[in-house]
C-alpha cells in the first residue's frame, strides 16, 4: 500500500490539454459532471423501481418482464464493447458520449405508447444499442478531468449519482402516489423520457477530455485480454451481480406485493441512499488502508445479509433499515470495482476497461439473473424466496475472495491514476 507522498510522486503530470484550461474552467466541467451523474442515476433509480411495477400495470406477467428486460443487457454487451473500442482508438471519449446520450434517447420518445411485450422489447433493444455505454464512457471523462485537476475523487463526484437516485424516485414516488397508483400510470416513462433528454442535452456541453498517453493498439488488448487477475475479478463481481438481479428488477415489485406505495420508494428508502452516498464519500480513506480484496469481501458479506434478511422482511421499518446495509454494500462494492479497475487496466484502456465490466459483470449477470429472476417470480410465488437465494449466491464470490483477493494487487500497491498497471506493462513489453 502507498503512502500519500508515493502516490503524489508516481501520479502522472497534468496533461498538456489541461494546461490550457484555468482552474474556473476545469471547476465548471467538474460540476457538470457531477450533474450528470445525478441525472443519469435519477434515471436508474426511475427503471430500477418503477419499470417493473409499470409493466405489470400494463398487464405483463414475471416471465414477460424478465424476458422484455433481459433484453437490455443482450443486446448491450456487444453495444458497450463497440462504443468503447471506437472511444479508446479515436481518443475522444467526449465526443463518443456526447452521440451515444442522444442514440438512447431517442428510442424513448415511443416508449409512451407502447403497451405490448412486443413493443416494449423493440424500445428497450433499440434503447441500449447505446445506453450501456454512457456509464464507462462518462466514467472515462471523469477519470480524464480528475486527472487533468491534479486532486479529486472518482467517489466523491460519482456520489451525486446517488442523490440523483434518491432525489428522482422520491420525487416520482410522490406523483404517482398523488395520482391515485394508477395501473401503467403513463407519468412514469414519460418521466424516464425527460431525465434521458435532460442528460443527453448536458452532455453536448462537456469540453473534451485530455488524451490518454497513446492511442491504444491491438497488444494492448491482447495483453487486457489474456490477464488472468482480470478475470477472475469479472468472475467474482458477475457471481454478485447475478445475485443482484432479483433486486435490480423485481424490487418495486416486491414493495407492491408488500403492501407499499410507491411513495414509499423515495421517502421510506431515503437511508439507503444516504448511506451509499456517504460511503462514496468516505471510500478514498479505507482504499489506502484496505485493498480491493478485503473491500469486495466486505461488500459481499454485507449484501449477503442484506438478501437473507429481506426474504423474510415484511414491515416497512425492516425494510428501509435494510436499505441502509444495502446503501453501505453497494458503495463499497463500486468504490472497490474502480479501484480494481484502475489497479489491473492501463489509462488509455480505460474505456475498453470500464465497458468490459459493463458488458461482462453488468450485460452478462443482467442478461442471465433477469430471466432467471422473471420466472423464479412466478414459480416460487413472488420475489421473497428470490433474495433467499440470492443470499446463498452471493455467499460464492465471497469465499473466492477471501481464497484468491490477494491476486488483485500481488505486487503490493495501486497503480496512480492515469498509470498503467504494473503487471500489465510487464506484458506489453515481452
Amino acid at each position: 500500500m502507498q503512502s500519500e507522498a508515493q502516490r503524489e510522486e508516481s501520479s502522472p503530470a497534468r496533461p498538456p490539454a489541461a494546461e490550457g484550461q484555468g482552474g474556473g474552467a476545469l471547476l465548471l466541467t467538474g460540476l457538470k459532471l457531477k450533474l450528470f451523474y445525478f441525472l443519469f442515476y435519477g434515471a436508474v433509480g426511475v427503471y430500477v423501481m418503477f419499470f417493473a411495477p409499470y409493466l405489470r400495470g400494463l398487464g405483463f406477467t414475471g416471465e414477460q418482464i424478465g424476458l422484455v428486460t433481459m433484453l437490455s443487457p443482450s443486446v448491450g454487451i456487444a453495444a458497450t464493447l463497440a462504443w468503447a473500442v471506437i472511444a479508446d482508438r479515436i481518443g475522444a471519449a467526449t465526443r463518443a458520449l456526447r452521440l451515444c446520450a442522444v442514440v438512447a434517447l431517442l428510442p424513448l420518445l415511443y416508449l409512451p405508447f407502447a403497451r405490448t411485450p412486443l413493443a416494449v422489447g423493440a424500445v428497450i433493444v433499440l434503447h441500449n444499442l447505446a445506453a450501456p455505454a454512457i456509464v464507462p464512457l462518462i466514467d472515462s471523462v471523469t477519470f480524464e478531468w480528475l486527472r487533468a485537476r491534479g486532486a479529486g475523487s472518482y467517489t466523491r463526484t460519482r456520489l451525486f449519482g446517488t442523490l440523483g437516485g434518491l432525489a428522482v424516485v422520491q420525487g416520482l414516488g410522490m406523483v404517482l402516489t398523488s395520482r391515485g397508483e394508477r395501473a401503467g400510470d403513463i407519468a412514469m416513462p414519460i418521466a424516464l423520457l425527460g431525465i434521458v433528454a435532460a442528460y443527453a442535452l448536458l452532455a453536448q456541453t462537456l469540453p473534451p477530455a485530455p488524451p490518454a498517453d497513446r492511442p491504444p493498439n491491438a497488444r494492448d488488448l491482447r495483453a487486457l485480454a489474456g490477464d488472468g487477475r482480470l478475470r477472475l475479478f469479472l468472475f467474482v463481481c458477475v457471481l454478485h451481480w447475478v445475485s443482484f438481479a432479483p433486486y435490480d428488477l423485481l424490487f418495486g415489485v416486491f414493495l407492491r406485493d408488500r403492501g407499499m406505495p410507491s411513495s414509499f420508494m423515495g421517502l421510506g428508502l431515503a437511508g439507503g441512499s444516504i448511506a451509499e452516498a456517504l460511503m462514496m464519500f468516505v471510500f478514498p480513506a479505507l482504499e489506502r488502508r484496505f485493498k480491493v480484496g478485503p473491500l469486495l469481501a466486505m461488500a459481499f458479506a454485507g449484501m449477503a445479509v442484506r438478501w437473507g434478511l429481506l426474504s423474510v422482511s415484511h414491515g416497512a421499518l425492516s425494510i428501509a433499515v435494510l436499505q441502509i446495509l444495502h446503501g453501505v454494500a453497494a458503495g463499497l462494492f463500486w468504490g472497490a470495482v474502480v479501484r480494481g479497475i484502475g489497479d489491473l487496466v492501463p489509462a488509455r484502456l480505460r474505456v475498453t476497461g470500464h465497458a468490459l465490466f459493463a458488458a461482462v459483470v453488468v450485460g452478462g449477470g443482467n442478461t442471465i439473473g433477469y430471466r432467471l429472476a422473471g420466472i423464479g417470480y412466478d414459480r416460487l410465488g413472488g420475489a421473497g424466496a428470490l433474495f433467499g437465494l440470492a443470499m446463498f449466491l452471493e455467499l460464492v464470490p465471497l469465499v473466492l475472495v477471501l481464497l484468491l483477493g490477494r491476486r488483485f494487487n500481488p505486487e503490493g500497491r495501486h497503480a496512480a491514476p492515469g498509470e498503467p498497471a504494473p503487471h500489465l506493462v510487464a506484458e506489453q513489453q515481452k
